[in-house]
């Protein structure tokens, strides 16, 4: 059991990680301590050399006395780490030597003079050479360190196994316990309590947490049976519910049915509101071209009357013979006058009927056409021509006049007749003001710009314009669809998108319309 507790393991690495980090660390002291002794000592016997040495080896070399020098280098040699001495005479040659130094072998040599005093001068004799190596020290600290941490291992080891089992007797083995038991409880175990094989007088934190356990097991079951009287009480209620569920579902199936029926009705209501403010807009456009050609052609009727009456007087004043050259001449300057008159307000009339057929835009029309923009923005003007001269208005137009694209004919200048209008309806209280068209070619698209310096709209009328129904002059007579069905046309017939952005200073447009030339267009 022991060997699988993962407690165990970690607690006994720990164990021996910190004893091997606090040992090593004392290891280190010590040897450090006994690396400096061993190096004092051979300082120590460096002076020894110096002060006792150096005098008789001096007296020996100026004797010639080789075998006292022998005998006092072996003296030298016992010294601590010293392994070789030898005596160099004055000249550089070897007098005697003992011991040797072996290859490989890091020595540090030391040379002190031979002097000898004769009547008060010192004279050198040679000098002594000694080796001295610290190998003996390593090799003694080695063996010390291993000395220290084999002891501080095994010692290491066996007091962490003493505590490994201490730890799994009181706490691993409760622990196994707790979780086996813990992985074979289950709901019908709910009332089995926790019991460990230890004394009942321990009070220890083992007997806190089983006790915690006990009184969790206790909440859980008392938990567990609350949980089934709720969940009983949840069932009837949920049938309860669904029989309510099922009671509303048929009361809005019902007012579903009634709510389609209802929409059915509003649209039915809408089409017909908008097909009613189509024939609104086109009878007032009817009536506005009326107007206009009213006056040319009743001037025509007036000249062809008066020139009928002309032609009936000169015919009876010819009959009767008695028309003079004068008279023939001013009854003919008459007619070519007439005539004069005929052809101008025909003329007229035929320019207001063929601006009028510019702005009927035939949504059935299979052929596409190309359309220059210019002539379109004029046409539209002409049309709103004798609004325009009740006002003080002025209409700035920036437009190529080569700007031709694909698309269905007149259509723009109907969208434009629409704008023009619903400025001169609206955007104006005091019948004057400035409205500019700028047009321009993007990409595979035709951009239109149309603004006035109006009163302007705020951000919900600006959001709303487009819905329909919607009508800022509802008391007027407005009734809130010629802004829809103008979105309509852009946006269903000729495939492009029209922005309205508010505007205190007046009001802005945006329109996108597609050039055909570049897509087949549909066709419904």
């Amino acid at each position: 059991m022991m060997r699988n507790s993962i407690l165990g393991r970690k607690l006994l690495l720990s164990i021996i990680s910190f004893s091997f980090f606090i040992t090593l660390i004392a290891s280190s002291i010590i040897l450090y301590a006994d690396y400096k002794a061993g190096i004092k000592q051979i300082s120590s016997s460096i002076n020894r050399i110096e002060s006792v040495y150096l005098p008789s080896l001096s007296f020996s070399l100026w004797n010639f006395d080789y075998k006292q020098i022998i005998l006092q280098l072996k003296g030298i040699n016992n010294f601590p780490g010293v392994i070789a001495s030898q005596v160099i005479d004055d000249k550089g040659h070897l007098v005697k030597s003992v011991g040797n130094i072996k290859e490989n072998e890091l020595v540090e040599q030391y040379h002190f003079p031979l002097l000898f005093s004769e009547e008060g001068e010192k004279q050198k004799l040679g000098e002594l050479v000694i080796a001295i190596t610290k190998s003996g020290i390593y090799k003694s600290l080695v063996d010390k360190a291993i000395v220290i941490l084999s002891s501080q291992f095994f010692k290491t080891i066996t007091v962490s196994l003493f505590i490994l089992f201490i730890v799994y007797q009181m706490i691993t083995r409760h622990l196994n316990h707790m979780s086996n038991w813990a992985r074979d409880l289950n709901i019908t175990k709910l009332n089995q309590e926790l019991i460990l094989d230890r004394s009942p007088l321990n009070k220890d934190e083992i007997t806190i947490v089983t006790s915690a356990i006990n009184q969790l097991i206790n909440k859980v079951h008392k938990y567990h049976d609350g949980m089934k009287h709720s969940e009983n009480e949840l069932k009837l209620l949920n049938q309860d519910l669904e029989d309510r569920v099922a009671d509303r579902t048929k009361e809005l199936n019902k007012m579903i049915s009634r709510l389609n029926d209802t929409i059915e009705e509003l649209q039915l209501t809408q089409s017909k509101l908008i097909e009613a403010e189509k024939h609104a807009a086109l009878g007032q456009l009817v009536a506005g071209v009326a107007h206009e050609i009213n006056t040319p052609l009743g001037l025509c009727v007036t000249t062809q009357s008066y020139i009928e009456d002309n032609i009936s007087a000169m015919q009876q004043k010819v009959i009767s013979g008695n028309i003079s050259k004068t008279e023939f001449i001013d009854c003919y300057q008459i007619l070519v006058e007439g005539l004069g008159l005929l052809k101008d307000n025909l003329g007229k009339a035929s320019n207001l009927i063929s601006n009028f057929k510019q702005v009927a835009v035939d949504t059935n029309a299979e052929s596409i056409e190309t359309v220059n923009i210019l002539s379109q923005i004029e046409a539209a003007k002409e049309l709103v021509q004798e609004e325009l001269s009740n006002g003080q208005y002025d209409v700035i137009i920036n437009c190529p006049k080569d700007l031709n694209i694909s698309s269905y004919p007149n259509a723009i200048a109907g969208i434009l007749t629409t704008l023009f209008r619903k400025s001169l309806q609206h955007a104006f209280r005091d019948r004057s003001g400035i409205i500019e068209i700028e047009a321009s070619y993007s990409g595979n698209s035709l951009e239109l710009y149309y603004k006035d310096n109006g009163i302007g709209v705020n951000k919900e009328v600006a959001e709303k314009i487009f819905d329909p129904f919607f009508t800022t002059s509802r008391g007027k007579g407005s009734t809130g669809l010629g802004m829809h069905t103008l979105y309509n046309i852009i946006t269903q017939l000729l495939g492009g998108s029209i922005t309205c952005i508010p505007s205190e200073q007046g009001i802005f447009f945006q329109i996108i319309l597609k050039d055909f030339s570049f897509t087949k267009p549909r066709i419904d």
